[in-house]
């Protein structure tokens, strides 16, 4: 941070903020972005490739869903019976074949690295390829599930402090759901002296 001229010559303050991303949850890349008082002067990230995932290939296995339910009218909950191991805050791809193309989308696991089945909170979207037909699958369906979980909101990657603030909205709240709830001796919560969840949502 340090002092700077705008262009209308008013003496403001430059910042550089400097962030890591990822483009496929297991690669690390690096970005930055200059603030010249409150506006963006300049962004810059690494090079990387963007996919929606159709038409693309993707790796999965072939697994069954165990149980499906509907919360609200676009909100369900999808349990798969998958031999995967994961750490709490990753998350999957779930893939159906569409046509020709197997569509895959990210979803987080809700449930706790070692209870099963996996737990995943999905909303539907009225043009939503994958979603549209999710929302039909029934116990003893077939569906395709990454077997390899990624993602960096873990615990393993925030740095230890006093307090721990985990900050969500609607199905964003799944990652946190999947950290164990007792903070045992020796369990990861244990980090921090105080924990805060907190969720917003519309009404």
């Amino acid at each position: 941070m340090r002092p700077a001229r705008n262009e209308a010559g008013h003496l403001v303050l430059r910042r550089v903020y400097r962030f890591e991303f990822s483009d496929d949850g297991s690669r690390r890349r690096a970005g930055s972005i200059v603030m010249l008082s409150g506006e963006v002067e300049s962004l810059t990230m690494e090079p990387f490739c963007c996919s929606d995932f159709r038409g693309a290939h993707v790796q999965v296995d072939r697994s069954t869903v165990a149980a499906q339910k509907r919360w609200t009218e676009d909100l369900f909950s999808l349990k798969v019976e998958a031999d995967i191991s994961f750490e709490a805050g990753q998350f999957a791809k779930l893939a159906l074949a569409v046509g020709n193309e197997m569509v895959a989308r990210p979803y987080s696991f809700v449930n706790a690295p070692t209870r099963r089945p996996h737990e995943f909170y999905y909303v539907t979207l009225p043009e939503g390829p994958l979603t549209q037909r999710l929302c039909k699958l029934d116990a003893g369906d077939r569906i395709h599930l990454a077997p390899r979980p990624a993602g960096f909101l873990a615990l393993s990657e925030v740095p230890d402090g006093e307090n721990l603030w985990m900050i969500s909205t609607g199905t964003g709240i799944g990652p946190f759901l999947s950290i164990p709830r007792p903070r045992r001796r020796g369990g990861a919560l244990n980090r921090w002296s105080w924990c805060t969840r907190c969720e917003g949502r519309r009404s």
